[in-house]
């Protein structure tokens, strides 16, 4: 295992001979240490443009040995790239699946999976909203709001 830091001429040359190798970015803000595979794009692109940069804003820890890695890293939580590692990626949250909308004192109620739009009345009735021009404005200007706060609006609590 080695750990350049600051010392890219090393740390590319290290690269040439460890292809099947891993390398540890670390930086402990603001995410934390991310695990890739050496050929990856994110620490493997050595170009002009990036000269100068490899080993300075994270320090690299290198192994032909994942395991070694992470006995390096011990108790600190270490992420994987999700181009290297697709199955050990943290995954996004999935997005929900309604969105409340505020806008000029009306709420609105956007479905994703229908790509529908409605404006809601005090009494829960709901009126489908099918102009393309004020969908795209009530989704542009309008507030994203929490499902509770919508219906404290509704009931003319807020």
């Amino acid at each position: 295992m080695q750990v350049f830091d600051h010392d890219d001429a090393r740390y590319v040359e290290w690269l040439k001979n460890n292809p099947a190798g891993y390398v540890l970015n670390y930086k402990k803000k603001p995410r934390g240490p991310t695990l890739h595979r050496a050929g990856c794009i994110f620490v493997n692109n050595p170009g002009p443009k990036n000269w100068g940069k490899l080993t300075h804003e994270y320090i690299k820890v290198c192994s032909t040995d994942k395991a070694s890695i992470q006995k390096w890293i011990q108790d600190e939580p270490m992420y994987y790239c999700q181009v290297c590692f697709p199955e050990l990626a943290v995954q996004p949250r999935p997005r929900p699946a309604e969105n409340w909308i505020k806008k000029d004192d009306q709420v609105f109620l956007f479905v994703r999976d229908t790509v529908k739009l409605f404006r809601v009345e005090s009494n829960d009735e709901r009126t489908e909203i099918t102009d393309l021009s004020a969908m795209a404005n009530i989704l542009a200007w309008g507030r994203k709001i929490r499902s509770k706060t919508a219906k404290r609006i509704l009931n003319g609590k807020d």
